[in-house]
């Protein structure tokens, strides 16, 4: 572990010096944040051998097989929210503009 947080170099947030973290800070960083991720698991003892290079997300949509989306015309612009009415006449809005539908 001394090894491994000897290789990495954080930045202070206050002065923006850079340092090398304590072996046990590392340890405790790593295991902590895989618990979050795996309660329960058991934390690797061993710093890790490669750089974690990440999830890819994925995203699904589901809607009722009744479902339907009134369209005007073939390709249509979609500027705003649509909404998508299903089984029993629910409605769920959708966002077409991203910018509308996330906060920054």
């Amino acid at each position: 572990w001394q090894t491994y947080a000897a290789s990495i170099t954080h930045h202070d947030p206050i002065s923006g010096q850079t340092f090398t973290p304590t072996a046990i800070s590392v340890f405790v960083g790593l295991a902590s944040k895989f618990l979050q991720i795996t309660p329960g698991g058991t934390i690797p003892l061993t710093p890790p051998a490669t750089p974690f290079s990440g999830d890819t997300p994925v995203i699904t949509a589901t809607a009722p097989s009744n479902a339907s989306m009134p369209q005007s015309g073939r390709n249509e612009e979609l500027s705003g929210p649509r909404s998508l009415t299903g089984a029993g006449g629910s409605e769920t809005r959708l966002h077409t503009n991203l910018s509308s539908a996330c906060s920054y």
